[in-house]
């Protein structure tokens, strides 16, 4: 097994170099900032300048995950018990154990990572949404690249829904009511409104973004040691990231500035940009479920093992699912 391991370490080495493409998955923790938000502090200081070395020590860093990370430090660590046990006989068993469990994490991490490097194609898309419509699941795409979280909110701002289900909270930038926890069976039902939020936050729609940009979303990443409470304040005092940057230089840019506002700008444009919705584009459809439909498309993409042919789904919603008490406050 430690043999088997120490073949692995060359495919670990190379998961260092992080697929550019990443999204980094930290939502925005708003509510911890409606809570302890402190009071405005003015604070003026020139800009700083980041030496070259840093923005590159800067670039190696942010190319790791804290997983990744994580997995080189006990890479490190097997290796000086390795050292250690070279003038003993045999490999001790503390040893070959920690490789197996090293092994194992590095088995889910390169996994992980080859899913990454091979995200969708167009033909998963196409088999996704023959699939889903054969299942009676209606399938709106919109005109031109959005995310699906703008899609859904644009749906709903429109008219066309009440509410978006989703563990993403960017969309709550949009506006529209957000419902999380929907697939989950034991957690509570959770609502949050965003235009509410905002207005909590006592920010107006361009700060609010701001706000949520500077706290970390899908399109923007955190600056070091600036969390949500000291992000509030800031952009209640300077109102926009340009000039938080500028007179709060006690928290740098781990990037080059350039490259940091261009994606700021990328990212504002996605928050303020919803998809346009046309009737046409509103096939709902009746909900028929073509079963023989379903298990011809299995077939076809040696999936049947997945199908429960004898699930009866009709009392699979029935009762209280989530087991919460809908009558509370």
């Amino acid at each position: 097994m430690l043999v088997q391991y120490l073949e692995s370490i060359p495919t670990l080495s190379s998961l260092t170099q992080r697929s550019p493409d990443v999204k980094p998955e930290v939502p925005p923790p708003i509510v911890q900032a409606i809570q302890d938000s402190p009071k405005v502090e003015t604070a003026v200081v020139l800009p700083a300048v980041v030496p070259e070395e840093d923005v590159e020590a800067a670039k190696e860093e942010y190319a790791l995950s804290k997983t990744q990370q994580s997995l080189v430090d006990e890479e490190g660590k097997l290796w000086d018990m390795i050292a250690e046990a070279a003038t003993t006989d045999g490999v001790p068993e503390l040893i070959t154990k920690y490789a197996e469990n090293l092994e194992a994490k590095s088995a889910v991490l390169s996994e992980s990572f080859q899913r990454r490097q091979n995200p969708p194609t167009p033909i998963t898309y196409a088999e996704s949404k023959e699939i889903l419509r054969a299942m009676g699941v209606p399938c709106i795409e919109p005109v031109g690249a959005f995310e699906g979280e703008a899609l859904a909110a644009s749906l709903v701002l429109n008219g066309y829904a009440d509410y978006v289900a989703s563990e993403d909270t960017d969309v709550i930038v949009y506006g529209a009511p957000l419902i999380r926890n929907l697939a989950s069976g034991t957690g509570p039902l959770s609502l949050i409104i965003g235009n509410d939020v905002r207005t909590a936050l006592e920010l107006d729609d361009a700060a609010f973004v701001d706000f949520v940009l500077l706290v970390g979303t899908d399109f923007s990443t955190r600056i070091k040691n600036l969390g949500p409470v000291r992000a509030l304040k800031f952009i209640r005092e300077h109102r926009t990231i340009e000039r938080v940057l500028e007179r709060e230089t006690r928290y740098p840019l781990m990037v080059p500035l350039e490259f940091y506002l261009e994606k700021i700008a990328q990212a504002r444009t996605v928050f303020q940009t919803l998809p346009p919705i046309s009737p046409d584009m509103l096939d709902f459809g009746d909900g028929h479920v073509d079963e023989d439909e379903v298990l011809a498309i299995l077939d076809r993409c040696d999936l049947r093992r997945h199908a429960m042919e004898d699930e009866d789904y009709s009392q699979s919603l029935s009762g209280n699912y989530f087991g919460d008490n809908p009558a509370a406050a």
